[in-house]
């Protein structure tokens, strides 16, 4: 049988080949899930559909339904709260100097009018953006396959150099635009105050965060933190509002006179750049490392204008945010208290200030909220061509790794805003930069209102989205060119798609999406349980057990677990998940002790060499590096096995404590706790495929008791199989000493009794073992206040653990 890399692919699998997490084998064909269906938008690049409207598209079969309202909500997780089809309208055009708007999926080596755009003017960039700033670097990591060429990535290529000359043309545009309207988040990377915390923050000010604590202090806060009691600032405010243009281009230039690029192979997506101190060096400061990844698709896939685009400002930027923290780094290096730095000079370790003694450590980051609205990226993936643009508002939760000064960001929701290639192009166009109706080029992060906004929900794995994602443009002071046309398209094509499935779009997602079908986070674990189930990983295993087991928190006492369960007149179907990971625990060896792997990355150095215009300058040395920033070594973990089941006692059990049984134990008393003993409402087939799961599991672990009585607890079963049952958006509920169906009524949010279809025993599925019998449930259904004390087993009656006929005595 073809594996899924020899299979051959769709033209959207194709395409976002960097995604193949979202594949989708069908009919012997690789296909991706982020191509629309219903109706189906068969080319990835022109984006060719049907415009007619009165024709519906309707899934055929409930399997169908379920895979494009799954593959929907995986495009909403991964496209901040967009479908694809909706996310169409954000690059369907750009903006082109003389032409204007123009239809953005032309293909660049295709299009007319690909270079109606600024011209790029190297001799006239700020000196630290030059090609005699850059160094080679000689791609050896990974080693280069053997009978291949190795690349030397140089400004020198002129390809390399072509990919990469738009965006610091744009970078260059940027900071003069930023200087010539003294832009108070420049103002304060060039001359603002770096000092400790506890030195310049006054007894009225809030209390050191973390120890050494350093503070960046522009105009306004530094002088708030004189007057609640702290230091006398070093920095001379009226003097610095008197420098000229010429001054601030003068300072910036100096900060950066010791500062080189380069380009390097991340290898870690989430990372698209590395900005690196050197110390000891008597010319060099700091060296930017460029990651080559979004490089390589510029240069090497065949993108449409608006892809080009969307590349260009996100690397850009990069490269800002990059020489922000070069900035900090050539202050610490060359400044002294009569430029603002009131710290030891050049200390090698040192950590990054809080800006404005808030948000987080990262001056990056900072840089990026303050001047661009925040952190720039591309998705579905930060690698690969671009479906879409976002901004992420920053500090926020995913950033919780710097240090910070804590604040309602660390709990409060993830904001995006979607960027439009429109504003991506607007800002590689002369007539933006020419453009007299907004003189201040940096206003309202680079002239872009946040239109489009998605919010993550703050708790639980689902993602919730308003359900207006595009705001009325009256509520903007000011509204560009581009807002009116992004806005016109949104409604077209919103209601031309609505059109298209007015017989079941709304509200069949609506049913969908109270069931656990729609658990999209969990579902992804539990496929790669799978896989890292079949290679024996035991540390990945079990930390996706305990996520899996987490979906209900357990360890609170009885009260707040039972919060977390369905009730009898409201689903909640996190327990469902939570059952499959205590399954999962059962199918693994019981950890008596945590287990860790430190990951075994080769050493190497980077190596940097002069460019030839680099040499020509008189850079005459290498730079050898560490690889620390670009991959980092991380430790795997997986902690002691240990269970709470609240149903028996809240007793904590862990390591040798503990056994698989346990967790089957536990399943038992959760499914008929929900299922009968409160009344509470649940999908069945979950439930009947959990049933079946724990029975093959019990069979697996009583052969491993009986072949090892002393050791079987640290043994794997031999198979995990878990199917995901066929969709039915009914739901069921025991009363009246039966189970009766329920249908959801989307309008009002209510479920409706449709009528008993089947007795008083939840049935096993057609393919349950014969090992395991239909049984009874029990008739007791105890108060919700109190825990239950479990002295039977309704499921396996007649014990007070879950019995089976091959079970040794």
């Amino acid at each position: 049988m073809a594996t899924q890399e020899e299979l051959p692919k769709s033209p959207w699998a194709e395409r976002f080949i960097d995604n193949p997490d979202m594949y989708i084998v069908r009919d012997g064909v690789v296909h991706s899930g982020y191509a629309p269906e219903y109706p189906a938008v068969p080319d990835p690049v022109r984006l060719i559909e049907p415009l007619a409207m009165g024709t519906t598209y309707t899934p055929a079969t409930m399997d169908d339904l379920e895979r494009v309202l799954f593959d929907e909500e995986c495009q909403r997780h991964r496209l901040y709260g967009l479908t694809t089809w909706e996310s169409i309208s954000l690059r369907a055009f750009v903006r082109l100097d003389d032409l204007g708007v123009v239809n953005g999926s032309q293909l660049v080596k295709d299009s007319p009018h690909a270079g109606y755009r600024m011209s790029v003017n190297e001799a006239n960039w700020l000196p630290f953006l030059r090609k005699d700033r850059w160094y080679d670097w000689t791609q050896t990591s990974p080693p280069a396959k053997p009978g291949t060429a190795v690349k030397i990535w140089s400004v020198d290529d002129p390809v390399i150099w072509d990919a990469i000359k738009m965006p610091l043309e744009i970078v260059d545009r940027m900071f003069k635009a930023l200087i010539r309207d003294k832009h108070e988040a420049l103002e304060t990377m060039l001359f603002g105050r770096m000092d400790y915390w506890n030195n310049a923050m006054g007894p009225s000010m809030p209390k050191e965060p973390y120890r050494d604590c350093i503070v960046l202090l522009g105009r306004g806060t530094d002088e708030l933190a004189v007057k609640s009691g702290g230091s006398a600032s070093t920095v001379d405010w009226n003097r610095i509002a008197a420098l000229d243009e010429a001054a601030w281009t003068a300072r910036l230039a100096h900060l950066l006179g010791m500062h080189l690029m380069c380009f390097a192979l991340i290898g870690n997506m989430s990372i698209h750049a590395c900005e690196q101190p050197i110390y000891g060096n008597r010319r060099v400061t700091s060296i930017c490392q460029i990651g080559i990844e979004r490089l390589v698709t510029i240069m090497d896939r065949e993108l449409t204008l608006a892809e080009r685009a969307i590349l260009e400002i996100e690397l850009a930027t990069t490269i800002m945010h990059e020489l922000t923290h070069g900035l900090f780094i050539g202050r610490r290096s060359l400044d002294g208290p009569a430029e603002g730095l009131c710290l030891p000079p050049n200390l090698p370790g040192l950590e990054e200030p809080l800006w404005d003694a808030g948000g987080i450590a990262e001056t990056g980051h900072m840089l990026e909220a303050k001047v661009f609205g925040g952190g720039l990226d591309h998705g579905p993936n930060q690698s690969g061509v671009p479906l879409l643009l976002h901004i992420e508002s920053v500090p926020n939760r995913g950033l919780a790794m710097y240090k910070n000064l804590p604040g309602p960001w660390l709990s409060g929701p993830r904001t995006a805003a979607h960027g439009s290639a429109l504003w991506a192009s607007k800002l590689s166009t002369e007539d933006f930069w020419r453009d007299r109706r907004y003189p201040r080029k940096s206003d309202n992060y680079f002239h872009r209102n946040a239109v489009s906004v998605a919010e993550e929900w703050t708790g639980g794995q689902r993602c919730s989205y308003p359900d207006r994602l595009v705001k009325d443009l009256t509520t903007f002071p000011v509204v560009y060119d581009e807002d009116h046309t992004f806005v016109a398209l949104w409604n077209a094509r919103r209601t031309l798609w609505r059109s298209f499935r007015v017989d079941w779009g709304f509200g069949e997602r609506q049913k969908w999406k109270r069931s656990p079908w729609a658990y999209i986070q969990s579902r992804r674990l539990l496929d790669s349980f799978v896989e890292h189930f079949k290679k024996r990983d035991e540390i990945t295993c079990g930390s996706l057990a305990i996520r899996m087991i987490e979906n209900v928190e357990w360890s609170r006492g009885w009260e707040k677990y039972d919060e977390e369960l369905p009730t009898e007149d409201e689903e909640d179907n996190a327990f469902i998940f939570h059952a499959i990971g205590l399954l999962m625990s059962a199918a693994l060896p019981i950890r008596v002790e945590h287990v860790h792997l430190s990951s075994s990355l080769p050493k190497w150095n980077y190596i940097g060499e002069p460019s030839k215009s680099a040499d020509r300058a008189g850079w005459d040395e290498r730079v050898v590096l560490g690889a620390d920033c670009l991959r980092k070594s991380r430790t795997r973990y997986a902690p002691t096995t240990e269970i709470i089941n609240l149903f028996r006692d809240e007793r904590k059990k862990e390591g040798s404590e503990v056994t698989q049984r346990d967790f089957l134990e536990m399943v038992d008393d959760l499914l008929s706790y929900v299922s009968v003993d409160s009344g509470s409402i649940f999908h069945r087939p979950w439930c009947l495929e959990i049933m079946r799961v724990a029975n093959e599991l019990s069979t697996a672990r009583s052969q491993l008791e009986n072949d090892y009585p002393n050791s079987h607890t640290l043994r794997w079963v031999p198979v995990w199989e878990f199917n995901i049952p066929p969709y039915d958006s009914t739901a069921s509920r025991y009363e009246n000493d039966q189970f009766v169906d329920l249908d959801i009524d989307y309008r009002t949010g209510q479920w409706v009794v449709i009528g008993p279809t089947y007795p008083d025993q939840l049935q096993p599925a057609p393919q349950s073992s014969p090992n395991r019998e239909a049984s009874p449930m029990s008739e007791a259904t105890p108060t919700r206040e109190a825990t239950p004390t479990r002295e039977t087993s309704p499921i396996f009656p007649d014990s007070s653990s879950p019995s089976f006929p091959d079970t040794p005595s």
